[in-house]
């Protein structure tokens, strides 16, 4: 286990000052791969909190060691007071630049293969911290909160005692209390939980708003939820989703605060349709060439519980986008092949559709019960090939079922296992908007619909 899917790493690097902006967050695993199956986590780790602190706690050790510091000898009492300051918003004994000096001067003494000395920072500054080691402890666990602070766990309440148990584990080359199958989807279940629990009040405020909205003359809304009103119609042609766009625009939240708009750039906006948000994508391809449409674009179809930038999670956005002209793209073979495939498919009549475009066919069907959440773990093999019968991943062939939290894979899957009774063996038939997109992954083509056969062989409820 060398990291976690939500990408918690060290910000700082020697010359890297601390406070500088972190890594984003990055989206959960959507691909499926082969691990083994997670045993039960030992009794030390009674909360589903404690769980989460040792994987962070384990993380934080790979984090050192990529960093070239992983044979530190941390003072750990120094290591969680550092840590500690910056939670409680303390003022940090090590000022930003003799940390950075610091961390500098071991990097080079290091390279050079001479005894680390002591820093010599500003006396005052350092607040009675005596050794080199000291220095380093306390400035890594100010790192360490800084990076946890801007990776969303504000609030997070830390059992340092077991997340020091898992730095310790590693550090120690100790087997870990929890496997990567299971740390990887209990921290991304939790740190999900956690943005959709700090988006509640933009989503139920989203809610009222597009209520109420939709109520209004001359606002329309679509199947999707997404709503939009003309203030411009323009006379000239539309465009599909595979089409560059040029285009003014100006989006604002529910409250008014405007967060982006290309007028004041002066410059518009050039991009394919099917690259921007589902609100975009959709609502782009109802305006004709000439029109400036008002969007109402529920987080769904925006930027999710996690946000974006200034744009908080769970917000509804509204856009005024001016739709200034088109260029026609040639079809991606890979996309025409993949619609025409799943078309034709759909008419068979073994093969079922549901509202998001899944098709599945039943090859067996299971008699034990169904998953509930897509929080829970689920036990299968699986074969996936694209529409022409190039395979490009099989469990079988490895001899290992798959186990993984049904909200850490593409879309397709969630939707499709949740339909499954245990036991059973299903044909998925995918497009690419639950797929891999128009991006594709590895040797997924972009806009490629998926085939897979899922056979579902246990699943365990949520913690």
């Amino acid at each position: 286990m060398k990291h976690f899917c939500i990408s918690v790493t060290m910000l700082m690097t020697a010359g890297a000052l601390l406070g500088q902006p972190g890594k984003p967050v990055t989206k959960p695993v959507t691909k499926p791969v082969a691990k083994p199956i997670a045993k039960p986590v030992t009794p030390l780790l009674k909360t589903t909190v404690d769980s989460v602190c040792y994987i962070l706690g384990e993380s934080t050790a790979y984090n050192l060691q990529s960093q070239n510091l992983g044979d530190l000898k941390l003072n750990m009492p120094v290591f969680n007071k550092g840590f500690a300051d910056f939670q409680t918003k303390k003022k940090p004994l090590i000022d930003p630049a003799s940390a950075n000096q610091c961390l500098n001067t071991y990097y080079q003494t290091k390279a050079a293969g001479t005894p680390v000395a002591p820093p010599k920072p500003n006396p005052a500054a350092v607040g009675g911290l005596k050794t080199n080691i000291d220095s380093l402890s306390y400035i890594l666990g100010q790192s360490m909160a800084t990076n946890f602070f801007q990776q969303g766990f504000t609030d997070f309440k830390f059992n340092m005692s077991i997340y020091n148990r898992g730095m310790s584990d590693v550090m120690g080359k100790k087997k870990p209390l929890i496997d990567d199958v299971q740390a990887n989807a209990t921290v991304n279940a939790y740190y999900f939980r956690m943005q959709e629990q700090k988006a509640k009040i933009n989503i139920e405020a989203g809610k009222k708003f597009l209520e109420q909205n939709k109520a209004r003359s001359g606002v329309k809304v679509t199947p999707s939820g997404l709503q939009y009103e003309v203030i411009t119609e323009g006379t000239g042609g539309k465009m599909s989703s595979i089409d560059t766009f040029v285009c003014h625009y100006r989006g604002t939240l529910i409250d008014g605060t405007e967060f982006d708009a290309s007028y004041n750039r002066g410059e518009p906006l050039k991009m394919a349709a099917n690259q921007v948000i589902p609100g975009w994508t959709e609502g782009l391809q109802l305006m004709p060439t000439g029109s400036k449409y008002k969007f109402y674009i529920p987080y769904q179809l925006g930027y999710g519980v996690m946000g974006q930038g200034q744009i908080p999670g769970g917000a509804v956005l509204i856009f005024e986008v001016e739709l200034l002209d088109f260029k026609k793209q040639r079809p991606n073979p890979v996309v025409e092949n993949s619609r025409l495939f799943l078309e034709q498919n759909k008419l068979r009549p073994e093969v079922k559709t549901t509202a998001s475009g899944l098709q599945y066919e039943v090859l067996v069907e299971g008699t034990g019960p169904r998953m509930t959440s897509p929080l829970d773990t689920f036990v299968c093999h699986y074969r996936g090939t694209l529409v022409d019968g190039t395979p490009f991943d099989n469990s079988y062939d490895r001899g290992q079922p798959l186990a993984m939290a049904a909200n850490q894979v593409i879309r397709g899957w969630t939707e499709g296992l949740q339909l499954m009774p245990v036991g059973s063996k299903y044909k998925f038939f995918m497009p690419a908007e639950i797929g891999y997109g128009s991006r594709g992954q590895g040797a997924i083509p972009g806009g490629a619909a998926l085939i897979f056969e899922v056979e579902l062989l246990d699943f365990r409820k949520k913690q």
